[in-house]
């Protein structure tokens, strides 16, 4: 191979990688995607007694947040980081999103998610349950903002001694 050769081959693949590099920075998340984001964070806000980054996800009411809908979800998240006991942990055994509507034009969407969730002290499950809520999402500066939600339907798992941490 030429010195030529070998050049243009290292221009083409710079090229192709800066597009590469360029195409996943621009990757769009879905409004489920930031669900998601924001549930995984809020584990590690609870955990570390700092919501954060939870609240990075969030629209403020100048965004288009609903201040209702941002109560119910940012304010309980909040008042539940505030009332735990120090040595107690969040687990989210599970979470799925069960439905995203998206309405692009208006720069909305609805995102429907399905938790199992649980306290933990003293590595002892204190409390579980089944944790459903439709989450309300706005468009804002080309990035997906949690802008409110319903009131959350919690239904507690009442745990046996014998089956703790199972």
């Amino acid at each position: 191979m030429n010195k030529l050769s070998k050049t243009m081959i290292i221009i083409v693949s710079l090229a192709v990688l800066t597009l590469g590099l360029t195409a996943c920075s621009q990757r769009q998340e879905s409004p489920a995607d930031v669900v998601q984001a924001a549930a995984r964070a809020f584990v590690q806000g609870y955990d570390g007694r700092d919501l954060t980054t939870f609240d990075s996800y969030f629209a403020t009411p100048s965004q288009g947040g609903d201040a209702q809908g941002l109560v119910e979800i940012q304010g309980a998240a909040h008042k539940l980081a505030a009332e735990a006991l120090p040595d107690e942990t969040f687990e989210l055994r599970s979470f799925e999103i069960q439905n995203q509507r998206l309405n692009k034009r208006q720069g909305m969407a609805t995102v429907h998610y399905r938790a199992e969730i649980s306290l933990v002290q003293n590595e002892v499950v204190a409390y579980a349950a089944t944790v459903e809520q439709d989450i309300a999402l706005v468009r804002s500066n080309g990035r997906w903002l949690i802008s409110g939600a319903d009131q959350s339907q919690v239904t507690p798992s009442f745990v046996q001694p014998d089956q703790e941490n199972s």
